[in-house]
This record gives structure tokens, sequence and C-alpha cells, in this order.
């Protein structure tokens, strides 16, 4: 207990960096909007509600066990937006965490490397041209998300739309900045644990954009009208309520409710943003934990479904996969 209670103060410490962290997600410092419709700003929270949310401590997410050689490591499916109280490791991560020496993300949200590739992705490619009418259903939806086009403009079109998508969780209270890569990094520093990137944001850059422009505004065209359809809101409700809750099976089935793998397009797109990264990421986890490292791997937890899901593929690397919760 009394282990548990001083990672939870290392958890405290972080907390005054998370709102500086909104510099890393390219521009949510700069909704500021003072329009009733929109939500406040993210405000630093007060000793109450950190409180609070220690009491709401509990296992979220997806964590496995998985055991090769002499040694186990861990697999955690995590989400990227999130609530105050998610950024509190609850009994089984708080174990994963204590018995790991490597925390391995999708890419570190820390790293000065990756926070210079960030803005490097900003202009690249943003001056793309599209069409009228769906620079308009565009605009429409940046200012519907209280988000200044002055801060989106740098980036792609499709890119602008992604980050769209993203900031709709804001009016449910789902903030980025309580996501879970952001949390487990900081507190893998402050804890003096290695924190290591399976992938640049050049890779995640091309599985989010495709080099074929057609392709590219099909993909923009689709995600609009999951926005204005109202179906991008009710698929983060209830894909943050099964990431809370923990349940796998209906994680697994998500391309049935998500009402965003309606067309040929978007399961392309989906294909390209999860199966078609696993491996790689499966082959880093394996290097890692063959050298020796206990390794927690946190990683989007769509990554732990289909027929390539990690905890398969690390089956089939020769790890025995063990479920926690």
């Amino acid at each position: 207990m009394r282990q548990y209670n001083f990672l939870l103060s290392k958890v405290l410490i972080l907390l005054a960096r998370l709102l500086r962290l909104y510099v890393l997600l390219g521009l949510l410092f700069a909704i500021q909007s003072k329009a009733q419709a929109c939500p406040p700003p993210l405000q630093a929270p007060i000793s109450e509600q950190i409180q609070q949310a220690q009491l709401n401590t509990q296992n979220r997410g997806y964590l496995w066990k998985i055991s090769k050689g002499n040694h186990s490591s861990y697999l955690y499916g995590t989400i990227h937006v999130g609530r105050l109280e998610w950024i509190f490791p609850g009994p089984n991560l708080f174990v994963a965490l204590t018995n790991s020496d490597v925390i391995a993300l999708e890419v570190d949200p820390l790293d000065q490397e990756i926070q210079s590739s960030i803005n490097s992705v900003r202009t690249e490619k943003s001056s793309v041209l599209i069409p009228q009418k769906l620079r308009q259903r565009l605009d429409r939806q940046i200012a519907a998300a209280c988000a200044p086009s002055s801060a989106v403009a740098p980036f792609n079109p499709l890119m602008q739309a992604i980050i769209v998508s993203m900031l709709r969780g804001r009016f449910y209270g789902l903030e980025a900045a309580y996501g879970q890569e952001i949390a487990l990094s900081s507190l893998a520093r402050q804890t003096g644990k290695s924190v290591i990137s399976l992938e640049t944001t050049e890779i995640q850059l091309e599985a989010l954009v495709p080099s074929n422009k057609q392709e590219t505004l099909a993909i923009l065209e689709s995600l609009l009208a999951q926005l204005e359809s109202g179906k991008t809101d009710r698929y983060y409700l209830r894909l943050t309520e099964i990431w809370n809750t923990s349940k796998l099976t209906e994680l697994e089935d998500f391309e049935t409710w998500c009402e965003c793998a309606e067309k040929e397009i978007d399961k392309r797109m989906l294909k390209r943003i999860n199966d078609d990264r696993n491996q790689n990421m499966a082959k880093r986890i394996d290097a890692l934990h063959s050298q020796g490292k206990k390794v927690l791997a946190a990683i989007g937890a769509l990554h732990m479904t289909g027929k390539l899901a990690l905890p398969r593929l690390m089956e089939q690397r020769g790890f025995t996969v063990e479920r926690i919760h």
C-alpha cells in the first residue's frame, strides 16, 4: 500500500504538466471560445477533484501478461482521450507498472524528437486543395468543435477532420490531455523507467493520410458525413464506456456498432491504421523483451482486436498470453 500511495503521489506531479501538453496535440491551447455552446477550456484540477479521482481508481482498459523465456511483459489497451480519474492507474496496471522497466508507446508524446516531428507534420501537405463545398463542410465542423480555423489551418484537410473528430469528445468531458499515453509517459519518467516509441510520426501519418488524393478526399467526405450525422459522437461515447468497463467482447465487435465501417473506403482505412501496423509493433515488443527488458506496451485498444490482434500475434511469436482484465 505504501508503494501504491507513493506512485499515486507521483501521478499528482504530472497533473501540473498536462495542460502544457496540449501544445503537443497541435491546437488545444488555442481553444478559448467563450461561446455558450462550447465546452470551457480545461482547468487545472483542484485538490477536491484530485481526491475524488483517487477514490474512483479502478481497473480500466485491457491488460495482458505475456511471458517468454525467464520473464514476463505486458500489453495494455489504451484510449487516447480520457477523464481526470482515468490517469490514476488501477490495481492491476499498478502491478504491471511496478514490474516493468520499459514503457513502450505507439509514439511517446513527451519525446523532444516526436514533438519536433509533430510540428513538421503541421505544414506537410497542408496546402492540399479540396473542392469548395467540401471545404465549407469542413469549416462548419471546425467551428462546431470550437477550434479556431487558424489553429487547424497548418494541417492537411484530412488531418483537420481527424483532429475535429477527436475534439468532439470535449463536449462529453473527454480530454486529450487525460489520454493514457500522456499519463503513462509522465508517470514512467517520474518513477525512473525508460519510455520507447514503437513507431514514428511519419509511420502514423502514412497510415492516416493516403498518398492518393482521390482516396484522401473520399475518406474526408466520409468523416465529415459521420460528424454531421452525429455518428462520431455516438462512437466516442460508446467506445469510452466499453474501455472504462473493460468489455473486450464488445470492443472486438466494434465494426458492427461503430457506424464507421459502412463503406469500403472506411474499412480500408481501419485496416490501414489498425491491422497493418500491428505486425511491426509486435516485432518491436518481441525484440525488446528478448533483450531481457520487462516491457509494458501501452497501445490503442483497437489494436487488440481482429485477426491480427496484438495478443494473437504475440502468441504466434511464442509468448504465453494471459488476460488479466
